[in-house]
């Protein structure tokens, strides 16, 4: 299994590897479809831009770390429900909210790191629900590699799921204001959760909204919710590399981002997921098969034999470009 643009997808040799969703989280096409011209054309239309493929080369690629996908749209469902009680001035579904946090640990808890579903693979009326997410099961794994106890990891994945809550009400950075004001009038709601939405467009320099604050001054909670939702936004939104991704934030450390933050981020994602496929400085094209101990050292599998091969075993072995095909 492996994920690809929506353009690089060739009816002859590739089928789905996981369902595409329509707006209103019905299955639009199925898990094990091949897709011809007039389904891709419907898909496109759903503004869907990535897709979960299988086909030769990636045959018997890992998803392990990633959730299943009923699982991330009945997430996505919750975030949406919560936003929508909000905009309707209904009672919040805290119960159906924290089930989910726990649920979202739980997920994290059990694996080494996280591979995220791109949000893109859904139409842009999910999207801003489906990045929720991903942006608190990123935020978790930060929190995990920190120690976080239970209480702590619910705080900050409730903060990340709800972080753009002012988006309802508001445009720009003001989000951040309205989004606290809304939490803050939510009493099952912690004040730390709060913080989040208002502080998750702060930069540790001090030239971020909406108040400027600078280092310490700014929650944690809120310095692993800004990585994360950049990460995420450049992944999904721009379609940006992972690899290239975890560069940019590095490159943001000490501006945008809490330095801290950023190197414990680097050493829980995956630079190379599953499924990517790679050129070695051996000449030799790989795919990406799982991550097994050092996340930035993967196994491989060399298309042109099946080899498997350990890049942490093999020091030696460095990847220099990647490659579609």
């Amino acid at each position: 299994m492996r994920l690809i643009r929506i353009q690089d997808y060739k009816a002859e040799t590739m089928k789905l590897a996981k369902p595409v969703f329509d707006s209103t989280k019905r299955v639009l096409l199925a898990a094990g479809r091949t897709i011809d011209s007039s389904l891709l054309e419907s898909i496109k239309r759903h503004r869907i831009t990535h897709l979960m493929i299988e086909d030769e080369k990636s045959h018997g690629v890992s998803s392990d770390e990633q959730l299943e996908m009923n699982d991330w749209m009945q997430a996505i469902q919750t975030v949406e429900d919560a936003f929508a009680s909000v905009r309707k001035q209904q009672p919040f579904p805290i119960r159906d909210l924290k089930s989910m946090v726990n649920q979202l640990i739980g997920e994290v808890q059990k694996r080494q790191t996280i591979v995220l579903i791109p949000s893109s693979s859904v139409g842009p009326e999910l999207r801003l629900y489906a990045h929720s997410v991903n942006v608190a099961l990123i935020g978790l794994l930060i929190g995990k590699s920190y120690g976080y106890s239970e209480r702590q990891l619910g705080d900050l994945a409730t903060g990340c799921l709800l972080h753009d809550i002012g988006k309802l009400t508001a445009d720009g950075h003001k989000h951040a204001e309205s989004g606290f004001h809304v939490l803050r009038s939510l009493r099952e709601i912690s004040p730390l959760s709060a913080n989040v939405a208002l502080q998750h467009h702060e930069k540790v320099d001090g030239s971020g909204q909406p108040r400027g604050l600078a280092g310490e001054e700014i929650h944690e909670y809120a310095q692993i919710c800004a990585v994360a939702e950049f990460y995420e936004n450049v992944i999904s939104e721009k379609g940006i590399l992972q690899h290239l991704a975890i560069e940019m934030i590095m490159a943001l450390r000490g501006k945008m981002f809490n330095a801290k933050i950023v190197q414990t981020f680097a050493q829980v994602i995956p630079a190379y997921p599953p499924g990517t496929i790679v050129r070695l400085n051996t000449g030799e094209a790989a795919i990406v098969t799982r991550v097994n101990g050092h996340i930035q050292r993967p196994y491989i599998r060399l298309l042109s034999t099946k080899q498997e091969i350990s890049m942490e075993a093999n020091p030696t072995m460095m990847v220099v470009g990647i490659t579609g095909d």
